[in-house]
């Protein structure tokens, strides 16, 4: 992702991103991927992050807990959005499985909706028909 918009999600939500913008004195010696790599995947999956990152710090600022929920890592895996937390209550278990699923049908790369896309050809990017490579076989 674009390090501007990258930049934008870390400032904005600093709960869920904490682990992202850790000085390197405060990480331990096995760093988040998150510290490490940012967020591994295209900037058509910005809007989406976005809206689960607004979710989940709303929902953290308002649980009577207020538990820690920390992204450790954000990145594409087998054409859809993968986000993993260190700690996941429920709420935050079912938003990052529903974000999962839409992203399935949001291209990677710009972001638009592409219902009719070939899951098959999705193994290695989350692209739309517009986005992805011909294939030649």
């Amino acid at each position: 992702m674009d390090k501007k918009l990258e930049n934008e999600l870390f400032n904005t939500y600093p709960i869920l991103f904490k682990n992202a913008v850790k000085p390197k004195s405060e990480r331990s010696n096995f760093p988040d991927p998150i510290s490490l790599y940012g967020i591994q995947c295209g900037d058509g999956w910005y809007s989406i992050i976005k809206q689960y990152a607004d979710l989940i710090e709303k929902t953290v600022n308002s649980h009577p807990k207020r538990p820690n929920v920390h992204a450790t890592q954000v990145k594409q895996k087998w054409g859809n959005l993968r986000i993993y937390t260190d700690k996941s209550p429920e709420i935050v278990y079912g938003a990052t499985l529903m974000i999962q699923n839409i992203s399935e049908y949001i291209c990677e790369s710009c972001g638009e909706c592409d219902f009719n896309s070939d899951r098959e050809n999705k193994v290695n990017k989350g692209l739309c028909s517009e986005c992805s490579p011909p294939t030649n076989y």
